[in-house]
């Protein structure tokens, strides 16, 4: 008997689907329905009723699911003390992405460093496609991410920005106090290809269709420099944050361009704080360090904040 077939055994008896199960443990049904039978083999005795469109529990199944939970939990247990117990483990691992402003990733770093006296932050960025499965794995143990974010991870909101369009300084609308759509009739805007994640970036262009845009010019990258020099070779205009926010978004502090707000928009880019659930059932202290994490409210980073932060609450999923 082995651990990954307990596993496939637990996932399947939670979901009461293989389909369900296996995408929960990253794989198809096939590979999982197969190491349950080979459990049920080893074992001698069916662990699961097959019907058209789910699977419950037999007696049996019923009995193992206690037994098998408990010895997974401790197995959690002793890879949660030999983590503690090797080298780095003085360290909390933070992850964010290149869209993730520098300040929010400095501020929560050294937030972690005041809670955990003694320990130091070792900050990894990674496309945001990769965040969660980070998270999974346990290479990193809390990211700081954008909405949304992918099923499976915990999260709760940070901090919210206005999204603003950039273009070139000579552009006809680079004088504007504010663009409004009506503005944008006719015009072409230059957004990232779709996307399954960050698909945030998928959002952006529905609203802009929702109001009557419809010129775009789709490049293949997220890169804001390169999104940057695209504007400025053939002129359209890009959704984009304020330069304040630092990182990326400094590249338009360049003379050459001009970054003007959006009249009364609703588009807005909100970062999170996203975290492994199971991480809080292995070390309950974990949870304590989340909920200690806020941004300042007059942070030159963060323009405003969400009101679901405001109550101090856990927002779990």
């Amino acid at each position: 008997m082995e651990l990954h077939q307990l596993r496939c055994f637990m996932a399947v008896a939670h979901y009461g689907h293989f389909t369900l199960a296996a995408e929960s443990l990253h794989l198809t049904a096939s590979p999982v329905s197969r190491t349950v039978k080979a459990l049920e083999s080893e074992l001698g005795v069916d662990l699961f009723v097959r019907r058209h469109r789910s699977v419950g529990l037999t007696d049996a199944g019923e009995r193992l699911v206690e037994k098998v939970g408990s010895i997974l939990d401790q197995v959690e247990e002793l890879s949660a003390i030999a983590a503690e117990a090797a080298p780095g483990a003085n360290e909390i691992s933070l992850g964010g992405t290149h869209m993730s402003p520098p300040g929010v990733l400095d501020e929560v770093a050294r937030q972690i460093e005041a809670y955990h006296s003694g320990r130091s932050v070792r900050i990894t960025l990674a496309e945001p496609s990769e965040l969660r499965d980070l998270l999974h794995d346990g290479r990193i143990e809390i990211a700081v991410a954008h909405l949304p974010i992918r099923p499976g991870v915990a999260f709760r909101p940070l901090a919210t920005y206005d999204l603003h369009l950039a273009m070139r300084a000579d552009d006809p609308l680079a004088l504007r106090l504010a663009i409004g759509w009506d503005d944008l009739q006719g015009r072409t805007v230059t957004i990232a290809a779709s996307t399954p994640y960050p698909s945030a970036l998928n959002d952006i262009r529905r609203h802009l269709e929702n109001v009557g845009v419809h010129r775009f010019e789709e490049v293949g990258s997220t890169d804001v420099s390169f999104l940057a020099n695209r504007i400025r070779c053939r002129g359209g205009v890009i959704p984009t944050l304020s330069p304040s926010v630092g990182g990326p978004w400094k590249v338009f502090d360049d003379p050459a361009y001009s970054v003007v707000p959006i009249k009364d928009s609703e588009l807005r880019f909100t970062l999170a704080l996203a975290w492994n659930p199971a991480r809080l059932h292995t070390d309950p202290s974990f949870g304590a360090l989340v909920d200690s994490i806020t941004l300042p409210v007059h942070s030159p980073a963060q323009p405003s904040l969400p009101s679901s932060t405001s109550g101090g609450g856990r927002l779990r999923k």
